[in-house]
């Protein structure tokens, strides 16, 4: 969306209820949009349209963006995002503005990232993503705002992050991206996608597992370690490794494509 579309509807929003001084004591516009959350929370549209405008908001690496993901965080958009989307499931638009949002929440490298990717997985919106593309297969912008704030949420190379991978393969996000792979095996850009996706899924670090280890008990550490083999069983019974062969002989000149293929394999066949 638009940075003027992203500004009239938070206009739009200030000026119907008022909230001009709440807006100005707190988090400036962000802070408007927030409660206009709370006062719209049966209102899948109006919720919607925040979402977007929070997207547009959020967008980008810059460190204004940075701050911006740090402030729609701490007015608890990402636990509004949670509960709205198990909540209206079924209506598409909410559903791609608020996997967008995540997605957005969750970019980026900065100190703060860490900590936004945890609490996104903590309050199910890994589960949320998963669902969301299950459900609403027939759109492919959605379908790739999902792949987007998949790999994006379980990014990262520590023992949480292996556990946010662990969660994302068992709350269906292998299968999603198999079918998405399959069903636009023919668009480049969506392949690609679908191989970041499933290369940050499984490129669990064992390095980070074995640090983790050391502190827990021995039971910890054999869960642990069959997690790792849970995760890995489950790509091969979806067929992931033949698929990603298929989509990599499909597309031979892509170059792009072709590096992040061989990453997906290189993860899926440690």
């Amino acid at each position: 969306m638009s940075s003027r579309r992203a500004a009239a509807i938070c206009a739009h929003m200030m000026a119907c209820h008022k909230l001009e001084e709440a807006a100005d004591a707190n988090y400036g516009i962000i802070g408007a949009l927030a409660l206009n959350l709370c006062h719209h929370v049966n209102d899948p549209a109006t919720v919607a349209a925040i979402y977007e405008a929070l997207v547009a908001l959020c967008c980008g690496y810059s460190r204004v963006a940075l701050a911006r993901k740090q402030t729609v965080t701490s007015v608890g958009a990402i636990e509004q995002v949670a509960v709205s989307a198990r909540r209206h499931l079924e209506i598409e638009p909410l559903q791609l503005a608020a996997t967008q949002l995540i997605a957005a929440i969750c970019a980026g490298c900065d100190i703060n990232a860490e900590c936004r990717k945890r609490l996104a997985s903590d309050h199910g919106c890994i589960e949320n993503v998963v669902n969301a593309m299950r459900t609403h297969r027939q759109s492919v912008t959605l379908q790739v705002a999902g792949l987007t704030a998949l790999a994006r949420i379980v990014s990262g190379c520590d023992a949480a992050a292996n556990k946010r991978k662990r969660r994302a393969a068992r709350a269906g996000g292998t299968v999603e991206i198999i079918t998405v792979m399959k069903e636009h095996s023919s668009n480049e850009g969506i392949v690609h996608d679908s191989l970041n996706a499933l290369a940050a899924i499984y490129s669990i670090d064992s390095a980070a597992d074995d640090l983790d280890r050391s502190s827990t008990s021995r039971w910890s550490r054999l869960s642990s370690y069959f997690g790792v083999s849970e995760i890995k069983k489950l790509a091969f019974q979806e067929g992931a490794i033949p698929q990603v062969l298929k989509v990599l002989e499909s597309h031979p000149d892509a170059h792009a494509l072709q590096e992040s293929g061989q990453r997906a394999m290189q993860v899926l066949m440690q």
